[in-house]
């Protein structure tokens, strides 16, 4: 009885038929952790850059429109804003000597893991000033 249980014992300890199959989901995990974390920064940088050029644009709008609200320059960059972050805009003006520059800043939070891990999130911002006659 206690033979037939060691070599049964013995026998499955020896057994290695499964255990390609369990390096390989342990493997897999971190790999799928690695593309995943490539793909989410990928659409962070993507976000940043976009608000980069919407802050950018309304500059150029603030420029060309020089009778432009902050209102109406805060609704050019809600409006256009990429998804994945709802920016808060805020318009400051400041004058030196006799040029008006209006600073434009659009600051917001992008979740990553597409809301997956709702508890990682990092924070972006975009900045421009511009000359305004």
């Amino acid at each position: 009885m206690i033979r037939g249980m060691r070599r049964l014992l013995g026998a499955i300890g020896r057994e290695d038929r499964g255990s390609t199959s369990i390096e390989f989901a342990i493997a897999s995990i971190a790999v799928l952790m690695c593309i995943v974390g490539t793909v989410e920064f990928g659409r962070y940088f993507y976000i940043k850059n976009t608000l980069d050029y919407v802050v950018s644009e309304a500059g150029r709008f603030a420029i060309t429109n020089p009778a432009a609200t902050d209102s109406a320059i805060q609704a050019e960059v809600t409006g256009k804003s990429p998804s994945g972050v709802t920016p808060t805009v805020t318009v400051t003006s400041t004058v030196s000597g006799l040029i008006t520059y209006k600073t434009i800043t659009a600051t917001g939070t992008v979740a990553l893991a597409s809301n997956l891990l709702p508890f990682v999130s990092l924070g972006v911002t975009s900045r421009t000033r511009v000359p305004v006659m």
